[in-house]
């Protein structure tokens, strides 16, 4: 999935990611790439230019790999870059593996 889940509103994204974790096999992985947080002149413009022309620049930065957490997901990997000067996250994570207790394991 690459620069999607910013394009949903905040409490849309949990609802997203439930689905990717209902259509995973237990252990099942899945890669996210996103525009993250950061700091810096190019980052400041964006967002400054995201909440005046929302339809123009529609995607926003979020903090992908908390996200990912939040929704049940084990991440195995996060890699920070960027693109045009932009922050961006890369994010490996797992849907937990079900124990005889039916509780989620690594």
């Amino acid at each position: 999935m690459s620069f999607t889940l910013e394009l949903f509103d905040t409490p849309e994204i949990p609802k997203v990611l439930g689905e990717v974790k209902r259509v995973l096999k237990p252990g099942g992985r899945f890669g996210v790439v996103g525009m993250s947080k950061g700091e810096g002149l190019t980052v400041r413009l964006y967002e400054w230019l995201h909440e005046r022309f929302p339809q123009y620049l529609d995607c926003r930065p979020i903090d992908l790999p908390e996200v990912v957490k939040g929704a049940g997901f084990v991440v195995v990997h996060e890699e920070e870059g960027r693109i045009f000067g932009l922050p961006v996250t890369i994010v490996i994570a797992l849907k937990p593996k079900r124990n005889h207790h039916g509780e989620g394991t690594r």
